[in-house]
């Protein structure tokens, strides 16, 4: 069982309009809304491919009722722990003639200490049943950074292995309890170095905290990967009729941890990946992949020997 964690999860509204002209009346011509968040679009797309999988989400007031309701009616298992104020809305405007997308993102709940002791008390004890436990996406207001280095640290002192994508001063500190995966896209990498996209270090990162397996994604541009003991990858996404980029590093992670839970090698697993998140970018709505697409994309990539190691 992969256990995810999403600690400010969202009900994630998207409307589709042909071309988006700030300060004019729009029709949208399709409004779609499901609970979301990074880790739950993660469970989502685990749940499509048969992986048994558990979300635990931070959820607060109707908003909240509502995420966990739309996850029942999905049939993906859930723990919601529970905080004061509504759960946010992430307003995505997707424009159909460009691809481009337009989010706006609400606050979330507001958390406090007691939050944060029950949200890591809720990993610790689910995770004790997990092989991989997934850490994804913000922390809610009133969470602390050193809450994201909590919850590795006490999903690990479970018996989990973990796997961490998040961002800012989060990520910092939930890399530095050394979880066994870390995905991150090259922005988010280049903030948490204090650098420039363009003059991130090629890996590995000691001064972050050791990890045995690290990904870094890169839009259209080629996946970067490293493990312990030197091995270095790269590999190029494959060519996709592009709808929507947002969800595409969430199957990513979703195709990292299938992989690995089949017992399958990092630089495999790496394929796998890149077919979901090709997969995912077919599709309007994060969370939402074919699993037929993404098979055929991890097919695609394997047989033309795409995956190249680097010295």
């Amino acid at each position: 069982m992969i256990l995810t964690v999403t600690a400010n999860a969202a009900i994630d509204r998207t409307l589709c309009v042909e071309e988006l002209s700030p300060g004019t009346l729009h029709s949208a011509a399709s409004d779609h809304a499901q609970a979301g968040g990074k880790g739950v679009n993660v469970a989502r797309v685990l749940h499509a491919f048969a992986v048994p999988v558990h979300a635990v989400v931070l959820v607060g007031g109707e908003a909240g009722d509502w995420i966990v309701k739309d996850l029942e009616r999905a049939q993906i298992p859930c723990s919601p722990v529970r905080a004061s104020g509504e759960s946010r809305t992430c307003l995505e405007l997707l424009e159909t003639r460009s691809g481009r997308a337009t989010q706006i993102h609400g606050a979330g709940v507001s958390a406090d200490p007691a939050v944060a002791r029950a949200l890591i008390a809720r990993t610790a004890e689910l995770a004790r049943g997990a092989d991989w436990v997934a850490l994804c996406g913000s922390l809610a207001p009133g969470l602390p950074a050193e809450s994201a280095g909590a919850l590795v640290k006490a999903a690990r002192g479970a018996g989990a292995r973990v796997a961490v994508d998040t961002s800012s001063a989060a990520l910092r500190s939930a890399w530095s309890q050394q979880p066994e995966l870390v995905r991150v896209n090259r922005d988010e990498l280049a903030a948490v170095l204090g650098a420039s996209r363009d003059r991130v270090p090629a890996p590995p990162y000691p001064a972050l905290g050791g990890v045995a397996m690290g990904v870094i994604s890169d839009g259209a541009l080629p996946i970067e990967a490293w493990a312990e003991g030197g091995a270095r990858w790269q590999l190029l996404p494959p060519k996709v009729s592009v709808k929507n980029t947002i969800g595409c590093g969430d199957a990513m992670l979703a195709g990292l941890l299938c992989a690995l839970c089949e017992g399958r090698a990092l630089d495999d697993a790496l394929l796998t990946a890149a077919g979901f998140a090709g997969a995912q970018a077919e599709s309007p709505h994060a969370g939402i992949v074919d699993p037929a697409r993404a098979r055929s994309l991890t097919h695609a990539l394997r047989r033309a020997g795409a995956l190249e190691t680097r010295p």
